[in-house]
């Protein structure tokens, strides 16, 4: 089994993340202390939430085809 490249499994959801700080750093804000609500909670969605919170954002709603959930 090759497995693949090292950190593939969380790739397109850290690419996402850094998109995001991007935008967020052009306006002066961080993703630190933030509201976020995630639609689609696959492989992308579910490293965007675990992301966004090891930086201090809260994640307070996800959503995917079944349904959302909000805290």
């Amino acid at each position: 089994d090759l497995g693949g490249s090292l950190g593939r499994e969380a790739a397109t959801g850290r690419g996402v993340v850094y998109a995001t700080e991007a935008l967020l750093a052009e306006h002066g804000k961080s993703i630190k202390d933030l509201t976020f609500a995630i639609q689609g909670f696959g492989n992308v969605g579910s490293w965007v939430a675990r992301l966004i919170h090891e930086k201090g954002g809260k994640v307070i709603a996800v959503s995917d085809i079944t349904g959302a959930v909000k805290n």
